[in-house]
């Protein structure tokens, strides 16, 4: 009696294992033969169309998957004959497998690929070393699940991660709903697909404006080290004063040392009684040939001015401050710029004017607290 009883036992765990590995077969064959798989699968594509849709068993095993699951044609056949999902029929002789010709493959338009994202699940938190037989286990244990695509890395190593496509979109979302998830001890988060690729679009969108405030901040700090880093030259720097008219702009003064010199920064507003010019050299000979093409008397829209270079320790600290001021315009500019372009940040701006270049007459441009640029009669501003 004890010997029957064992034997009894030992045939219910084969049976059971039996039944597992006919579930196995079924599944995936037809996967192999679904709607999604079959579409893109060129190789099985190509085997249906050879005789009238039917594909022997024997060019089924050279499918990895299922060869891993069973190599026996006869046993493989027997599973498919218990497929209860009307997808599959078996030949009469036992030997080839075809899709029911009546289950015609979707058509891929709008509407079918609607149907699937709405019926499209993303889940994380697997372990590394989960299976794709336990994956869609669990899957199943939730809902019926027509295919998992488990994410990879390059290194085919699995990420953690899946994505699931269930048979309505009302149990996906019933799915998502879940509260609580879990695979075995580990915590499962889940979401529809079409929201995980809405909040990936949105972490992308927010690095990349970070990366470019990054990207902007460092070249900002960059060009003001520049700036602040000018040695001082000397033969540089140009003061002009005297009782000027009014309507004196830096335009100007471009007009009297455009053509005899390389001005960088004019520090001048209209109405003022003074400013100041830094040229990239030779201060000092700009002048004598600017007086000289004037005749020998340099006038400022028919002033009398008093030119005076500046020298030492004079020359030193104004060179300092005409930098800085060149500076903070062209932060103002640079902010300005990149708030009318969507934040991708503008061309360098300055002061001075190189000869023989463009030029913009008869407004000078101010900046408000606000950035924003007001206009005013008299001004030039350099656009590199």
């Amino acid at each position: 009696m004890e010997e029957e009883k064992v034997h009894d036992e030992v045939t219910v765990e084969e049976k059971k294992i039996l039944s597992d590995l006919e579930k196995k077969i079924i599944n995936q064959v037809e996967f192999y033969f679904g709607d999604h798989n079959l579409p893109r699968d060129k190789f099985l594509r190509s085997e249906v169309q050879k005789n009238d849709g039917w594909v022997p068993l024997g060019v089924m095993i050279r499918f990895n998957r299922l060869k891993s699951l069973s190599s026996d044609l006869t046993a493989i056949a027997a599973a498919l004959q218990k497929s209860s999902n009307g997808l599959l029929e078996i030949s009469e002789d036992g030997t080839c497998v075809r899709r029911l010709p009546s289950r015609t493959l979707p058509t891929n338009d709008e509407a079918y690929r609607e149907s699937i994202k709405n019926r499209s699940v993303y889940v994380k938190g697997f372990p590394g070393d989960a299976t794709l037989d336990e994956v869609k286990e669990w899957f199943d244990e939730r809902g019926s699940v027509e295919v998992v695509h488990m994410r990879r890395t390059f290194q085919k190593m699995f990420k953690g991660s899946a994505f699931a496509v269930f048979d309505t979109a009302e149990n996906a979302n019933n799915f998502v709903a879940l509260p609580a998830l879990k695979f075995k001890d580990a915590d499962i988060i889940a979401s529809k697909k079409e929201q995980y690729f809405a909040k990936k679009k949105e972490q992308r969108r927010q690095w990349r404006a970070e990366e470019r405030l990054k990207q902007e901040a460092e070249s900002a700090k960059n060009d003001e080290n520049d700036f602040l880093k000018l040695q001082f030259q000397e033969n540089c720097l140009l003061k002009f004063s005297g009782e000027l008219d009014a309507e004196t702009t830096r335009e100007d003064l471009h007009d009297l040392f455009g053509e005899h010199g390389d001005i960088q920064w004019i520090s001048f507003t209209r109405g003022a009684i003074e400013g100041f010019i830094r040229f990239a050299s030779g201060a000092k000979e700009v002048l004598k040939a600017a007086t000289e093409a004037n005749d020998g008397e340099l006038k400022l829209k028919g002033c009398t001015v008093v030119w005076e270079l500046l020298e030492g320790e004079n020359a030193q600290n104004m060179w300092q401050k005409l930098i800085t001021e060149q500076q903070d315009m062209w932060n103002k500019v640079r902010s300005w710029t990149r708030g009318r372009r969507g934040g991708k940040g503008g061309k360098k701006f300055e002061g001075g004017r190189k000869r023989n270049q463009n030029q913009f007459k008869g407004k000078k441009t101010k900046y408000g607290d606000d950035g924003v640029a007001v206009h005013e009669d008299g001004g030039y501003v350099k656009q590199l």
